[in-house]
């Protein structure tokens, strides 16, 4: 199983904006990962917290990713225990993206890579991603995307 983490693009101020939609830069963003995702994975599913700027991130990722399904996911919000998350995924048999927020991915990704979810081990500007792959119950990474290095 492939795995792909994606923070949320860049979004305007809650002072801008309460419901907090992507910014322009954060449409750029996703759909710069959007594109190298398209032509790299082939996933079954993009799940989402349901917040307008995880919302409109999935939406730019299916865009480019049609085959897959798109749904909010409970559970995914910034503060969230990541552990019922990683333990559903050791079930899971198909690609998936999973589009979320900090300080969420990047526990969950410490979570998965190393088992200590507050142990950093990548830091995800805006619109990055990670590709992990599972290779039994390891999880190992595949290649990592910040999308302003594109």
């Amino acid at each position: 199983m492939n795995l792909y983490l994606v923070r949320h693009g860049d979004a305007l101020s809650e002072m801008r904006d309460p419901a907090r939609p992507l910014s322009e830069t954060g449409r750029v963003e996703l759909q710069t990962v959007a594109k190298y995702l398209a032509a790299q994975a082939h996933t079954a599913g993009i799940v989402h917290s349901g917040k307008t700027r995880a919302e409109q991130s999935a939406q730019i990722l299916h865009a480019e990713l049609p085959n897959a399904s798109v749904q909010m996911r409970k559970g995914l919000n910034p503060n969230d225990d990541v552990q019922p998350l990683a333990d559903s995924l050791h079930h899971e048999t198909l690609d998936l993206v999973i589009v979320g927020h900090l300080p969420y991915v990047s526990r969950l990704t410490s979570l998965l890579i190393c088992g200590d979810a507050d142990r950093s081990v990548f830091m995800f500007d805006t619109g990055s991603c990670i590709a992990l792959r599972r290779h039994g119950g390891t999880w190992c990474v595949r290649w990592m995307l910040d999308p302003h290095l594109l």
